[in-house]
Order: structure tokens, then sequence, then C-alpha cells
């Protein structure tokens, strides 16, 4: 009879050891598996911040309202060419000395937002929809005053 208890004993301790195995390999596959996801959706989102950042309504608006401020320093004539990205497109009006530029980018999860931005130049009032490629000309007119004149397109290289 003290050979079946002790064999029982030993069969209870031989399956609660491999339960207790069993228990330590998921925990550990779990922790791994979500230390690895935590990883991949940092990475995902930390580039996806940065696009967002780079070439955000705000950014691109202050950028370009920089240069066409700019423009005015040159003497005579100036070409400033502005290409905010490749992928995203802007939409870019202006009206008095007020920019307002909203980013359209692909993913349909990132909200459109318009930034407005001060300049300092004469431009005449302009709207553009679906760009990303500005250039900002500046040349003096024969009665010595100068001309501001901006072109975009919409540029896919």
């Amino acid at each position: 009879m003290k050979e079946k208890v002790s064999h029982v004993n030993r069969d209870r301790k031989l399956k609660l050891q491999l339960e207790v195995k069993w228990f330590v390999a998921i925990f550990l596959v779990t922790i791994i598996t979500i230390l690895i996801l935590a990883r991949l959706v940092s990475v995902v989102l930390i580039e996806l911040y940065q696009t967002v950042a780079e070439y955000s309504s705000e950014n691109v608006a202050i950028q370009l309202s920089s240069l066409l401020s700019v423009s005015a320093s040159a003497p005579y004539k100036i070409f400033i060419g502005f290409k905010p990205s490749r992928e995203v497109l802007y939409d870019v009006s202006s009206k008095g000395k007020t920019l307002t530029v909203e980013a359209k980018f692909k993913q349909p999860y990132i909200q459109r937002m318009p930034y407005e931005s001060k300049f300092c130049t004469n431009f005449q009032d302009f709207s553009f929809s679906d760009v990303n490629e500005f250039l900002i000309e500046k040349s003096l007119a024969e009665n010595g005053k100068s001309d501001y004149k901006i072109s975009v397109r919409r540029s896919y290289k």
C-alpha cells in the first residue's frame, strides 16, 4: 500500500511540475510576443508622427510664408523652389497677407487641419488645390516696382 501511495505522490509531483513548466513556457511566450508587438507598434507610431510633423499643414505654412517674405529681400530677381513632400498634397490659398495651408495625407486616419500663417510681401490672392511643389518669383518691373508671382504644380517624382 505504501508503494501505491508513493507512486501516486510521485505522479502528482510530476504532473504538478509539468503544469508549472507549461505555465512558465506560456507566460514567457506571451511576454516575448507582447514585447515584439510593442516594439513594432512603437516603430509604426514613430514613423507616423515623423511624417505628420515634417509634412503637416503648420510646418509647410510656416516655411512657405517665410519663403514668400524672404523673396522681398532680393534686390532684382529671384526664383525660389519649394517641394515639401512627394506623397502629401496641399490645398493652399492666400487672402490679403494670410496664407492658409491644408495637408492631405494619404492615410485616412490623419485628421486634416488647416493652418494660417502671415507673410509680408504683395502677392495677389491665390488658391490652389492638390499641389506639392511651389515656385516663387520676384522680378523688377520697368517702373521700378516689384512683381511677385507664385506658381504651383503637382509632381510625382
